[in-house]
């Protein structure tokens, strides 16, 4: 099935919408009660469903790209490391920097440091001949 660009861009937009509206909204309404408000937060609302609308068909566009698919592949073959070494180096890497793990650059930055680190240190832990055979 193909979606004419119209679509799939009006799909993308109200994605965005309920991403930012997830964030800002969590946010705002968190800061002004002095607590986590679940109004916009969560995978049953509103804003959770556009996200995941979008997120399936930028997904399903971007199936037939060899450089995507290769990529998957990369972060699917490091996908234990990445489950155990997460939340090591997050701990180790805030308590080191001092960061506060509730600002939204933490939480919106971090997987994409996180992530990439993983991978690296499961690329060299199995090149290492005693730990490869732990690592797989």
């Amino acid at each position: 099935m193909i979606v004419a660009k119209r679509t799939r861009l009006i799909i993308y937009a109200t994605g965005m919408a309920g991403f930012l509206a997830q964030i800002i909204g969590t946010y705002f309404l968190s800061y002004l009660k002095g607590e986590i408000v679940e109004t916009f937060k969560g995978y049953f609302n509103l804003p959770g469903a556009l996200e995941a609308i979008a997120v399936f068909l930028l997904v399903k566009e971007l199936s037939n790209n060899k450089k995507v698919w290769k990529i998957t592949e990369i972060i699917a073959n490091c996908s234990m490391e990445i489950y155990f070494f997460n939340s090591i180096l997050i701990s180790s890497i805030r308590d080191v920097l001092g960061l506060d793990r509730y600002s939204l650059l933490f939480r919106l930055g971090m997987p994409f440091v996180i992530i990439p680190l993983c991978i690296m240190i499961t690329y060299i832990l199995r090149k290492i001949p005693a730990i490869k055979r732990l690592v797989p």
